[in-house]
């Protein structure tokens, strides 16, 4: 996370528009909360699987909101 921070940063210091995703470095609940609170990413994708539920996803898309990072809530694996 904290390499994601700094690359994050570097960027908007050389204002450069891009958006970084937490992706499979983020697969709970408190991951999601922990990334969020570091400032370390603009979006993170949910993956209801990984989080125990539709609740906990959720949840987690709301605190998103709440800290002005975008979210996607994404299903599960196709066999």
């Amino acid at each position: 996370m904290l390499s994601m921070q700094s690359v994050r940063e570097a960027l908007e210091k050389k204002k450069i528009d891009v958006w970084i995703c937490a992706d499979d470095w983020c697969n709970t609940l408190d991951g999601i909360r922990d990334f969020v609170d570091a400032k370390a990413v603009e979006t993170i994708q949910v993956k209801t699987p990984d989080l125990g539920g539709l609740n906990n996803s959720i949840e987690a898309a709301i605190y998103c909101k709440k800290n002005w990072v975008k979210a996607f809530i994404a299903g599960g694996h196709c066999p």
